[in-house]
């Protein structure tokens, strides 16, 4: 059976002028906004020097 996962938005923790890495993916950007929050918070435990960036309108689905 397959399912199909809808992303729209991307979250990434950034070390600006340096790299970025995916972390999450969200369906919407309200619901990104709702958890951006507490990745910021999780994300600045690990480094001051990194930041919450994301891509949005990405539109894409997936099936498994």
């Amino acid at each position: 059976m397959n399912q199909n996962i809808y992303v729209n938005t991307v979250a990434y923790m950034e070390k600006p002028q340096s790299w970025s890495s995916p972390i999450a993916t969200f369906a919407s950007e309200e619901l990104y906004a709702l958890c951006a929050p507490t990745i910021e918070k999780w994300i600045a435990e690990q480094s001051p020097n990194f930041i919450l960036s994301e891509t949005c309108e990405i539109n894409k689905l997936i099936t498994l």
